[in-house]
């Protein structure tokens, strides 16, 4: 059965975002990489929600819905696992009280947490997980 015009959109936006992330690969700026993959996530498990006919508009409707939502349950933690290390990224200055993350906490969020939510939504959804990063 095909997706909805909606989740099509939040792919698209999903896919724009991977690649960026993959622009980014080998650079000097991981945290930024982090925060793409954070976004090709949002942008998944949005498809998963429109999808099931739930609409979100904000990261805080979003987070009610992968806490209530029976499919998205098995990628709740590692979605917010994710989405907490992407706004230790964007929004702690190095040097403050809290220095930016490593490149290796980086990665390592990339490898298990995003890679889990990706993979996931990419079965519900029964689509390609490698047009996705």
């Amino acid at each position: 059965m095909p997706l909805s015009p909606p989740a099509l959109a939040h792919l698209q936006k999903a896919r724009r975002h991977a690649e960026f992330f993959r622009g980014l690969s080998g650079t000097q700026y991981p945290d930024w990489k982090l925060v793409a993959g954070f976004y090709v996530a949002v942008h998944l498990v949005s498809a998963a929600l429109v999808e099931d006919g739930i609409k979100v508009s904000t990261h805080s409707k979003r987070a009610k819905e992968i806490i209530k939502h029976p499919a998205l349950r098995q990628c709740k933690n590692p979605y917010f696992n994710l989405k907490d290390i992407s706004e230790h990224a964007r929004y702690h200055p190095k040097g403050g009280a809290a220095p930016y993350p490593s490149a290796v906490a980086c990665e390592q969020a990339l490898q298990t947490h995003f890679r889990a939510v990706r993979e996931f939504v990419c079965r519900h959804l029964a689509i390609d997980p490698a047009d996705y990063c």
